[in-house]
């Protein structure tokens, strides 16, 4: 990963994010979205996590309370409190992210406003940091990803060494990350089947990384899956033979 991770509290705080989606939905049910907890726990948090508890008190001054888990059974809980509710046009809340003592390590302001048109409706969300420490400054990382969908200015620097090789038979190679504890280990291995060939990947060691959504289990499967499943097996099968 970048240096990012070094940056000091004092560096982060403030950091705003602003972005704007469009849904083929009426305001209300947009709002409802935001302010029913039984749809709420259906999108919320990272993808691949869950949402075992979520509680909303959905009025100025009224409390929230999500833990998220991930597909290890590791929980992340955040509680906020909402400060404004304008129905359905706008919310203000604040998240705030907790470690496992309970120790507020990261809390964000969060603006919602949804405007209307044509059956359609316009989201905008003000997401600004209010406070980051400790292991806040990690969660931090990922908060862009999480809100975007994309690794907006967010890169993970994969550092490997090759440690076996054996041709047509077997890979093993290290894998670990700049500036974040852990490692872990990769391996593949190749098998003769008739005229096809299979592949078994093994990722050892991946709770030695911080016990962060970045580093989610369901994460490192997906993006496998894509890759052997998808853009691997079409490069295989559709390369030339020289």
């Amino acid at each position: 990963m970048t240096a990012k991770a070094n940056k000091s509290a004092e560096q982060l705080a403030n950091r705003e994010l602003v972005i704007t989606r469009t849904f083929d939905a009426p305001r209300e049910i947009v709002f409802k979205m935001w302010t029913d907890p039984n749809h709420m726990a259906q999108w919320w948090g990272p993808h691949g996590f869950t949402n075992p508890v979520c509680e909303l008190d959905v009025r100025p001054g009224g409390a929230i309370r999500i833990d998220m888990r991930d597909s290890d059974g590791t929980v992340y809980p955040m509680t906020g409190t909402f400060r404004e509710i304008v129905r359905p046009e706008r919310l203000v809340f604040t998240a705030e992210a907790l470690d496992q003592s309970g120790t507020v390590v990261l809390e964000v302001l969060n603006t919602v406003i949804l405007e209307e048109k044509n059956e359609k409706t316009t989201l905008t969300l003000q997401a600004r940091v209010t406070k980051v420490a400790g292991e806040g400054i990690s969660y931090l990382e990922g908060m862009e990803a999480g809100w975007t969908g994309e690794d907006d200015g967010v890169k993970y620097l994969h550092y490997c060494k090759i440690k076996e090789v054996i041709p047509g038979k077997k890979l093993v190679y290290s894998w670990r990350y700049e500036g974040y504890e852990g490692d872990s280990q990769v391996t593949f291995e190749l098998f003769a089947e008739g005229n096809q060939t299979r592949l078994k990947l093994t990722h050892e060691g991946l709770e030695s990384f911080p016990k962060i959504p970045a580093f989610a289990r369901t994460n490192f499967m997906e993006g496998w899956t894509q890759i052997v499943g998808s853009s691997l097996k079409e490069f295989v099968e559709t390369k030339e033979t020289p």
